[in-house]
């Protein structure tokens, strides 16, 4: 895509500390915002909201770990490569 609109910009959003998610799922996102070399990533932490139906699903990341993800995807990218996580 840089080679053919060098002006162009890849964004795209991730949801990360989903219910059952493992350190192997969130290095294997890493990656791939690394080789699909999008931009801009917007990183959210998942919010246990009332009426989801991941409310009940098992392995609920605690909020202290799901923080963590946040913070490792900023020092992943150039800060002018990326947008900092959502609280």
């Amino acid at each position: 895509m840089a080679r053919s609109a060098p002006t162009s910009t890849i964004r795209s959003s991730f949801i990360v500390g989903f219910p059952g998610e493992t350190e192997n799922d969130f290095e294997t996102l890493l990656d791939f915002i690394e080789e699909a070399e999008i931009d801009r990533a917007g990183v959210f932490k998942y919010e246990n909201v009332d009426g989801a139906p991941s409310r009940d699903l098992p392995g609920h990341v605690i909020k202290t770990t799901s923080d963590q993800p946040c913070d490792r995807h900023r020092r992943c990218k150039p800060p002018s490569r990326m947008r900092a996580c959502n609280p």
